[in-house]
């Protein structure tokens, strides 16, 4: 069988292309994900492969790195360079590949190139056909396909192991790796869909890294004109560019994020939904998700985390952030994608309410003790901004589908007495059951000060503490994977 060397460690892109490919030709894809590794195979294996696509960005210079390398072993192999839209990665001049596609341009590109070196599927081929492989690998390196996904029992047989918008866990892939399962499949009729979901995921991660770019900032520098205002827009683009030559700290970009939510709030109020609020909401998530590999463990949270009145908001949404995607790298979920969402709705999931102080209340029950603290318009705003946060997600372009679900369920309980819906942890989504426990986490760690003034032994305010304290709510769906992934992983390691 004729094989594509595909080098790339973008998850997204991995999986498109994956997809695009079997869809269309009848080939083997090697997946690596670094240079040296893809470099090491074309080595060996020269004589096999087909064709080399490379990824010239992730990693850096991957396609360039590849043409080196068939030249270094005499071999004729095409390279074709996946490009960035906006102009990252660039091929020198010296360096000659078979043909450049632009990542945004994938489905209507990709097949006609490489069909000039590859045999296409025939359209008889393609009606026999009733599913699709893809390698198994990427099931957990996508978390969520957004598709039925089955295994082959033998020819014939197909049986479901995942259901449309379920995820797939580390111990789900390390038990089918264990039967000697190598590829998953999809229906044939729900490829077209699934190649349109791949394809928005990948262009809505490059629509995010666009806000790296300085512009993409200093164009809306003008309509700020209080300097503070300004000076914090010019601390993002130097952080942003400090993150590019991996140069910043996670505490210099949890300080910058936390004093960019409350010019996210002004420009709320000012603009109204306008493109500067996704502007700065956007260039605050890659910030915060340009550091998040440097995050403390999660029990050295309690030490780490203080804030005062006057910023809680802020504080607590940066480190909610944080936290929700270190919870979903322990449920063995680590795309990009996922991160992404988790990220915007921690920034964004209390930015509509009217006051500040109100982000310390968990449910209705709690505000009602200290109702006499707020007015009648700042109630009505905590009742209302589940859904309001939502109207504001919804407004932005490109941004990953149910982000707007998250902020919209993260008051609910898994029991159903939460707000406003009152549904349980069967109708939570997994990403939200994520974002509900993390914030649960964030409001007790946070808690920490009144604890002290109460006299509560600091040996009491642990990992420990927390999950015991919780241990009966969690006990169903993914609150309970969450509950028990968090205690073998954190608790028996403390």
């Amino acid at each position: 069988m004729n094989k594509i060397l595909l080098l790339t460690s973008d998850l997204n892109l991995k999986a498109l292309v994956n997809l695009v490919l079997q869809y269309n030709f009848d080939i083997e894809i090697i997946n690596k994900k670094s240079a040296a590794t893809a470099s090491d195979y074309v080595r060996k294996n020269h004589a096999d492969i087909k064709c080399i696509i490379a990824d010239e960005h992730f990693p850096a210079g991957g396609a360039t790195k590849m043409a080196k390398e068939t030249t270094a072993v005499e071999s004729t192999i095409p390279v074709i360079a996946l490009m960035d839209p906006f102009g990252k990665g660039s091929i020198s001049k010296d360096q000659i590949v078979f043909s450049k596609v632009t990542k945004d341009t994938i489905l209507e590109k990709l097949v006609e190139v490489v069909g000039e070196v590859c045999i296409k599927k025939t359209s008889q081929i393609l009606q026999d056909e009733k599913h699709v492989p893809m390698k198994l690998e990427l099931l957990l390196e996508l978390d969520s396909v957004g598709q039925d996904c089955y295994i082959r029992l033998n020819e014939q047989k197909y049986v479901k192991i995942l259901n449309k918008k379920e995820y797939f866990s580390k111990e789900d892939f390390d038990k089918y790796s264990a039967k000697g399962v190598i590829y998953f499949y999809v229906k044939l009729d729900d490829v077209d869909e699934l190649l349109e979901s791949f394809s928005g995921n990948l262009n809505t991660m490059l629509d995010l890294s666009m806000f790296s770019r300085p512009e993409s900032l200093n164009k809306i520098r003008s309509k700020f004109s209080d300097e503070e205002d300004g000076a914090i827009l010019d601390s993002i683009v130097d952080a942003l560019n400090k993150a590019d030559k991996n140069k910043l700290s996670y505490d210099e970009a949890s300080h910058i994020s936390s004093q960019s939510l409350s010019l996210i709030r002004k420009a709320n109020h000012k603009f109204a939904q306008g493109s500067e609020v996704q502007n700065i909401a956007k260039a605050t998530v890659l910030l915060s998700l340009s550091t998040i590999s440097q995050a403390p463990e999660l029990n050295n949270m309690f030490e780490k985390a203080v804030s005062s009145e006057d910023t809680y908001l802020n504080d607590h949404s940066v480190l909610l952030g944080s936290i929700c995607c270190q919870i979903a790298g322990l449920l063995g979920w680590h795309s990009k994608l996922t991160h992404y969402k988790l990220m915007m709705a921690a920034m964004l999931h209390d930015i509509t309410l009217d006051n500040s102080k109100l982000s310390r209340y968990r449910g209705v029950p709690d505000l009602m003790l200290d109702a006499d603290q707020f007015n009648e318009g700042e109630i009505k705003s905590f009742l209302s901004h589940t859904e309001r946060g939502k109207e504001l997600i919804q407004s932005f372009r490109m941004i990953p589908p149910d982000t707007d679900l998250i902020i919209s369920q993260h008051h609910e309980r898994p029991d159903g007495t939460g707000f406003p819906l009152k549904i349980n942890f069967s109708k939570i989504s997994p990403l939200g059951s994520v974002f509900i426990v993390a914030h649960d986490l964030v409001s007790f760690i946070m808690s920490r000060e009144k604890a002290e003034e109460n006299k509560q032994k600091k040996t009491e305010w642990n990992m420990v503490s927390f999950l015991n304290q919780h241990r009966f709510l969690y006990q169903n769906g993914v609150f309970k994977d969450i509950f028990n992934v968090m205690w073998k992983h954190m608790v028996n390691k403390s």
